[in-house]
């Protein structure tokens, strides 16, 4: 070759990479009709995590127009000459049905023209396809010239998703196995994956309790009886299609109306005297009124309420609930999320609460506790309720109860007028059984402007120390 047929190749060539600092890009794409990429912003097609794909994989719509990328010659327009453009698929997905010719369409204007043909690829389930590209007639490769040649190269293809997973494009251009702009284009995503459903459960904020007022003293509950709220639902409402949108807007390419969601809950905590409602709903409870249990709820936000059962002939006690939650669907496209747990919200005691922090119990062996309690009103203050927080044992001791009243230890029935309320180590014992140490709650029947507490640990070295747990228009406190 002479050197002047060398000279003009190496011009050949520097003319289709030049000014192409970057590669080939994808300026736009949609997914059955929805834009998922635009210049810089990407909002990939969203399926649904719980999607069931079945043998046949699941297809995007067909109509012309709603499956497109559109891949740019970053260096600019095409002249006249021979070339190709590939297109590469990654993931759970291939084409719908053999492409064809004419499935590439370019934006070519004026006297300049462009056939294509399919030279490799594009089969139906395939992930890849070739198009050798003629472009002939008079082509400026100049932006907007009237006779402008192709710049933007747009492949119309429908996808068939076969599972989970991200679902990628590539374009490339070459010119005489020349790549051009540098090599492919970066990947862009077309489809990734969400959860379908929405699954959560919260106690409620607002404190539910057992009130002084009551006749006895805790038989009535506070205005508040909510202990907790779960939502069920899919994340959108739609008609067709198995697609979760990202923005979670509701549109006809977003099926969630199908995925016939309900749940069952199963409320756990002592329903002796307190049932269970969902959603104002009475739920069902065990025999041993353990537990309370609602199927077939309906999809949604519902909350969580507690009425009273019987009018209680004695007052009430502290009493702790949590939440099991089971998702179905009755949808053959769609797997129901896993089940969860939440604690609720406790019943709790109005009234006047002192925590007494780090005990003696018996098992101490060095020490032992007093809690003294002083009632400094006209009129008697009860009953009283003691709870033990985060309690230690020896090894091989059996934990105890956690919550006495004067049902066990009888000194808890009131605190007279100007009287005390001394508890001390062998009374500790009595409630709880065997302990090594822990903290304990005192929570007395009566408002806070009349009491004092305090805590007094005595060492058998004979150490006395002792602390306040405030009183007399102390903050109420609750643990």
């Amino acid at each position: 070759m002479s050197m002047k047929k060398i000279l003009m190749a190496a011009v050949a060539v520097s003319a289709l990479t030049a000014g192409a600092a970057s590669a080939a890009s994808i300026s736009s794409a949609k997914i059955s009709n929805i834009t998922v990429y635009t210049g810089s912003t990407a909002t990939p097609y969203k399926i649904a995590n719980e999607t069931v794909f079945g043998t046949a994989g699941l297809s995007t719509t067909t109509t012309a127009g709603e499956n497109v990328t559109v891949a740019k010659v970053v260096s600019g327009p095409l002249g006249v000459g021979n070339y190709t453009v590939s297109y590469t698929l990654s993931g759970p997905a291939g084409f719908a049905s053999s492409v064809s010719n004419s499935a590439l369409t370019t934006d070519v204007t004026g006297t300049c023209a462009v056939s294509s043909v399919v030279s490799s690829g594009g089969g139906a389930s395939g992930t890849t396809i070739t198009y050798a590209v003629t472009v002939s007639g008079t082509c400026s490769t100049t932006v907007a010239d009237a006779n402008q040649g192709p710049q933007f190269f747009t492949l119309d293809a429908p996808l068939k998703v076969t599972g989970l997973g991200d679902v990628t494009v590539v374009a490339a251009f070459t010119s005489g196995g020349t790549s051009i702009d540098n090599g492919a284009a970066t990947a862009r995503t077309l489809i990734t994956n969400a959860t379908g459903f929405t699954v959560t459960a919260a106690a409620d904020t607002t404190t539910t309790q057992w009130l002084l007022a009551g006749t006895p003293a805790y038989s009535v509950l506070s205005a508040d009886v909510t202990i907790g709220t779960f939502t069920v639902a899919p994340v959108t409402t739609g008609t067709t299609g198995p697609f979760v949108l990202a923005t979670g807007a509701a549109t006809s390419k977003v099926d969630n109306a199908a995925q016939a969601i309900t749940s069952t809950a199963v409320v756990t905590g002592d329903v002796a005297t307190l049932a269970i409602e969902i959603n104002a709903v009475a739920t069902t409870k065990n025999t041993a009124k353990t537990t309370s249990t609602l199927a077939a709820i309906a999809s949604g936000t519902k909350p969580i309420t507690v009425v009273s059962a019987v009018a209680p002939s004695a007052s009430q006690g502290t009493t702790s609930y949590s939440l099991s939650l089971t998702p179905a669907t009755a949808s053959a496209n769609y797997t129901a999320p896993g089940a969860i747990t939440q604690a609720l919200q406790s019943v709790t005691l109005e009234g006047t609460n002192f925590l007494a922090p780090w005990i003696a119990g018996s098992q101490s062996g060095t020490s032992s506790s007093q809690i003294r309690v002083s009632n400094n009103g006209g009129t008697a203050a009860g009953a009283v309720t003691l709870m033990l927080k985060s309690p230690t044992y020896n090894s091989g001791t059996t934990a105890g109860a956690t919550s006495c009243s004067s049902s066990t230890l009888s000194k808890l029935a009131s605190i007279s007028a100007g009287g005390e309320l001394v508890l001390s180590t062998d009374d500790l014992t009595t409630c709880f059984g065997a302990f090594k140490r822990g903290d304990v709650v005192v929570t007395i029947q009566a408002p806070e402007d009349n009491l004092t507490a305090k805590a007094r640990l005595t060492t058998t070295a004979g150490g006395i120390s002792e602390i306040s747990l405030g009183g007399l228009n102390v903050t109420n406190q609750t643990y």
